[in-house]
């Protein structure tokens, strides 16, 4: 780091004050010279943007840097940054910084003249190109689209004017995938929407394309993180970008019954005969619950026995009975007749 020092007296323009001492130094940090000023005694804030136009102005006049800018006051201390300017005082600077650009993305940038007064000079041409064209492409117009990982600068040249803009490449692979839920579990009448956001190496955020599989498609599928429910059980879904991949274990479960049905049942039964009533409890899309659990109710106990679990009923007496199937909320019901076993 090469550097100069002055150093100036200065009175605000106020004759009964005593002097105050400034002492500025300019170095050049990443090829640009930067100016640092103080001074001897404390200042009002007002004394000091008057001590640094004094300072910036003195400089430019004797040519040891080419313009100043002061970028940052506080209370004791001024940083000044140069910039390329032409002899007339007149620079060029970046409207806007760009710290990252994305392999393959497309962003603008900006710059402006301005005159030695701060001033932004209208209609001055500006050509953009870049420094190291491996790395990435600049349009005459700003638009600078990243080709490889690295370090690029961005050239703006106005006539004799210069100055640059240094961009960090980075790679538009995704290092990691998060998901929006790690595990799902849902009825085979359901969907649900698994959300998934890339990130590179550094830890940036990618809209990168995602391909998405199940592993058990008799379980689930997927399409675009949409999960669709297809029977029972329990499988893994994989959304996968570039080298990194992510998975959500899905549990597909049945849905509450929608309609409980008797599939057999005796239309009449002879005292002392025994058979057995078989139903079942069926989903909104009439599919069948394997895992319902049925519940069998005689309302004329007397006349006709049933088990609770199994259906098997037994006829006692003669008459007519009723038996009640439950499973949830949802029911049905069968009329079972049993008449005597001997002659009437």
């Amino acid at each position: 780091m090469r550097g100069r020092s002055w150093r100036m007296a200065h009175d605000g323009g106020q004759a009964r004050r005593r002097k105050a001492r400034i002492g500025f130094t300019i170095f050049h940090f990443g090829g640009r010279p930067v100016f640092w000023w103080w001074t001897k005694f404390p200042q009002s804030k007002t004394d000091m943007y008057r001590s640094a136009l004094v300072a910036a102005w003195l400089l430019a006049a004797t040519g040891c840097v080419d313009s100043l800018t002061v970028d940052d006051l506080t209370q004791d201390s001024v940083r000044v940054e140069t910039d390329h300017v032409s002899a007339d005082g007149s620079s060029i600077r970046f409207k806007w910084g760009l710290p990252y650009l994305l392999v393959g993305e497309k962003r603008y940038v900006d710059a402006a003249v301005f005159d030695v007064l701060g001033g932004e000079v209208d209609g001055a041409p500006i050509e953009f190109v870049a420094a190291d064209p491996t790395k990435i492409r600049v349009a005459h117009d700003g638009a600078v689209l990243g080709l490889d990982v690295g370090t690029a600068h961005v050239v703006a040249r106005s006539g004799a004017l210069e100055t640059r803009l240094q961009i960090g490449v980075e790679s538009d692979r995704a290092a990691r995938l998060q998901l929006s839920v790690n595990e799902v579990e849902m009825t085979w009448l359901d969907e649900q929407q698994v959300f998934v956001t890339a990130f590179n190496e550094r830890d940036r955020m990618l809209s990168s394309a995602v391909t998405w599989s199940c592993l058990d498609p008799d379980v689930a599928t997927v399409a675009g993180g949409r999960i669709t429910a297809v029977g029972p059980g329990t499988t893994l879904v994989e959304a996968t970008s570039g080298d990194a991949t992510a998975t959500v274990e899905v549990r597909i479960v049945a849905p509450p019954p929608t309609y409980v049905e008797v599939v057999d049942a005796p239309m009449t039964l002879v005292e002392g005969e025994e058979d057995i009533i078989t139903a079942v409890a069926l989903a909104e899309d009439r599919r069948p619950i394997e895992d319902a659990v049925l519940q069998f109710e005689s309302l004329a106990p007397q006349i006709l026995a049933v088990d609770g679990v199994t259906g098997a009923v037994r006829a006692l007496a003669e008459g007519q009975a009723r038996v009640t199937v439950r499973s949830g909320e949802m029911s049905t019901s069968v009329r079972i007749v049993v008449v005597p076993s001997g002659p009437n």
